[in-house]
């Protein structure tokens, strides 16, 4: 039902295009003061990172195959991991909303150490948005129609000195603000085309 082109990153339900998360929610970030180089190199330290922690859960990473850029991020992670007592059983997984129309590849979702279960975005960004919680919100809303009983959304914020910040997102009126913009979204789309 759901298929991902990742030359195009496109999302398709039953053939048809859908926005991702990041594109329903891209309207709220401003990046416009950022230098384009700047931009490209956490973009690609961003990918570096998602796949070194997708590897490392799925029990299948060389660390010696880690960039020297990305270590201090991973390390963070790995700190996290160890001190949060989360409890990771998926990552990188593509979810969708077929009522709503919208998929998206969320980062992680598992158990919290109280035993409630959670997704999370990890970023490493220079500053952790207030976005993400309209973003856990998207994937929490495409989660639950799959069946997966999510309870709590959070950030983890992993920063280049090796540190992280845990962020939880308990606004319920992220689940709106998300069904908003992909209103949104679909109005500029009809009214001004993709």
């Amino acid at each position: 039902m759901l298929s991902f082109n990742s030359d195009r990153h496109e999302y398709r339900i039953k053939g048809v295009v859908v926005p991702s998360v990041t594109t329903i929610t891209a309207p709220l970030v401003d990046l416009s003061g950022i230098p384009q180089a700047t931009l490209e190199k956490k973009r690609q330290i961003g990918q570096a990172l998602h796949k070194c922690i997708e590897l490392h859960l799925a029990d299948d990473l060389d660390p010696d195959t880690v960039d020297g850029l990305v270590e201090p991020y991973f390390a963070a992670f790995m700190k996290w991991l160890r001190e949060s007592g989360f409890r990771p059983d998926a990552s990188e997984k593509r979810v969708f909303s077929k009522a709503l129309m919208f998929a998206g590849t969320l980062d992680l979702n598992g158990w919290t150490a109280k035993g409630k279960r959670a997704v999370v975005d990890h970023k490493s960004t220079y500053h952790l948005s207030t976005v993400t919680g309209i973003q856990t919100a998207g994937y929490a809303l495409a989660s639950i129609e799959m069946g997966d009983k999510i309870e709590e959304r959070y950030a983890l914020h992993l920063k280049p000195d090796g540190t992280y910040s845990f962020v939880p997102h308990k606004d319920r009126m992220e689940l709106e603000h998300f069904k908003t913009l992909l209103n949104f979204y679909r109005i500029r789309e009809k009214y001004h085309g993709k």
